[in-house]
């Protein structure tokens, strides 16, 4: 088996944007970007995506500021000398995809220093041979993706499992731990990033212009970052045992969190491993704030840090706090360029997979359109203080569907599977059957809150909040009727938990939401048609 390295050989499946399957090395790859001709990756998965975006666009930051350069429109003999000079003492040896001598780099596989290759161990079977065995998608009871369905790899699939699980997954269990991107071993490494085209080449182009700007301000920063920093942590030899700093990596390091090592045994390439004692960088207390220009920094904490999701996944809130930067720390990649035209519309892109103790909470992505008409609004006109009208209408927006969620829905539903006008919100099976409607009219109300807030970007604020808690109400009235229809209540009083759950949720519905009784009154008794 010839065993292929990434600066020379056309591993890359790509289809381009005319239709026209091709192939490329990774110095053609980042030349065929910078012409925008790459349509979409042949055999890469969802979500590998963003981190392969990453990875490239980490390269191309990286090589372009040791050039002295801007523009990523580059031939292939320039990214070739500058991903070469990238791997220096190691130069090829660090892009072969397997490197049988262990003392050697292979691509995102460190090398073993004397003494410690005994360490290496064969993954179990029956994955061992398959690229997503070693994926960072906890499968064990496939229920979703299936684990070890892709047992005749080509190599460009090793290449995008190497990246994910290497620059993405977290603690694991004993002796494999995770990277220095997220908040604790459990946390994550959010993709968060506003867009102007899904075209992989010109979304390529616009990152890595905005972090070349925002490498600066990294390098001024207290990490220790250097201009000609280490940047591929897979070249360095690692024992298993000791653990780097920050100081004297490039900002856009390209690190590494497992001991992988790939061999080939007849005609079939296999994955071994071997455990480490720590984490590969050891910036742990800084909770993931290290730079990453995908993350969001969380301010509301005691300390910041890294912006994690629960197994609830990309809530509505916190993309709202995202765009109008509610104690966030925000990074060049979360604004559009200035130089972009003001007349298109824009996207936030944010993705996660979800973590948790030995499991994975689902991968979630959003595509969140910005019309024009609001763009310059929410970036560029509004104040930077806490007194931004739009912000805080953004803001009570999000305050009033949590109103609607446990002031108005929740008792009313009490009501109706209790039985009884005089509910305890103690009751644990109460509180079990609450979840499905609850999470019912979250996703009601989510789906609908920012068509709201672009609709509401010329409107006075208590017209628009109005407007907003009439949407809420319906929603809300929506799934005290699914409810009604599907969830169990005592059959003997059947009608009157039906008329006890609505007057509840209609009188805590005007106790909370005065302004809508004020327009059911104008409603009523307003213009009789009379002159």
């Amino acid at each position: 088996m010839r065993i292929p390295n990434l600066l020379d050989d056309s591993i890359f499946r790509i289809i381009r944007r005319d239709g026209v399957p091709e192939t490329y090395s990774l110095p053609g790859l980042l030349e065929a970007l910078g012409r925008d001709e790459v349509g979409h990756f042949v055999g890469l998965q969802r979500h590998q995506l963003d981190p392969f975006h990453a990875f490239l666009s980490q390269l191309g930051a990286m090589v372009l500021a040791r050039a002295g350069l801007q523009e990523p429109r580059q031939p292939k003999t320039f990214w070739y000398e500058g991903l070469l000079n990238l791997s220096q003492p190691y130069g090829r040896n660090a892009w072969n995809m397997i490197e049988e001598d262990l003392s050697l780099p292979a691509f995102m596989q460190p090398p073993f220093p004397p003494g410690t290759e005994d360490s290496l161990k064969p993954l179990n079977a029956p994955g061992q041979t398959a690229a997503d065995a070693i994926d960072l998608l906890v499968t064990s009871k496939g229920h979703d993706v299936k684990p070890s369905r892709i047992q005749e790899p080509h190599w460009d699939q090793w290449v995008y499992t190497l990246i994910s699980v290497q620059t993405m997954d977290g603690f694991a269990g004993q002796g494999n731990y995770g990277i220095a991107r997220m908040n604790g071993g459990y946390g994550h490494r959010v993709m968060a990033e506003v867009v102007r085209t899904f075209s992989p080449g010109l979304r390529w182009q616009d990152a890595v212009k905005r972090m070349l700007r925002y490498r600066a301000q990294l390098l001024e920063m207290p990490f220790g970052y250097r201009e000609d920093g280490l940047a591929l942590l897979w070249i360095e030899p690692w024992d298993g045992v000791e653990s780097l700093s920050l100081e004297g990596l490039d900002p856009y390091f390209i690190e590494i969190c497992r001991r992988y090592r790939l061999q080939v045994h007849g005609e079939r390439v296999y994955a071994y491993k071997a455990n480490s004692k720590g984490r590969r960088i050891e910036a742990e207390e800084l909770k993931g704030v290290v730079g990453d220009p995908w993350i969001p920094i969380d301010t509301s904490k005691a300390q910041p840090q890294a912006l994690t999701f629960s197994a609830r996944g990309i809530e509505a809130n916190v993309l709202r706090r995202i765009l109008f930067e509610d104690q966030m720390q925000l990074t060049p990649l979360h604004k559009p360029d200035p130089a972009w035209p003001e007349d298109e519309t824009i996207w936030l892109l944010v993705s996660v997979l979800v973590r948790g103790q030995g499991i994975t909470d689902g991968f979630h992505s959003v595509r969140l359109p910005i019309p024009p008409g609001v763009r310059r609004k929410i970036f560029w006109s509004r104040s930077q203080t806490n007194e931004d009208p739009y912000a805080l209408m953004a803001k009570a927006g999000i305050e009033r569907a949590g109103h609607m969620t446990l002031r108005v829905l929740k008792p009313a539903v009490y009501v109706w599977v209790q039985g009884t006008s005089q509910i305890s919100f103690d009751d644990k099976a109460a509180e079990s059957w609450w979840d499905r409607p609850a999470a019912r009219f979250r996703q009601l109300w989510e789906d609908g809150y920012f068509p709201w807030l672009w609709e509401s970007a010329s409107l006075e604020k208590e017209v628009a909040l109005a407007q907003w808690a009439e949407r809420l109400r319906d929603w809300g009235l929506m799934v005290l009727h699914e409810v009604q229809a599907s969830l169990p209540t005592h059959e003997s009083r059947w009608w009157k938990s039906k008329v006890l759950s609505e007057r509840r949720f209609f009188a805590a519905l005007y106790r909370h939401f005065a302004d809508l009784k004020d327009r059911r009154k104008e409603a009523t008794y307003g213009d009789t048609g009379t002159n």
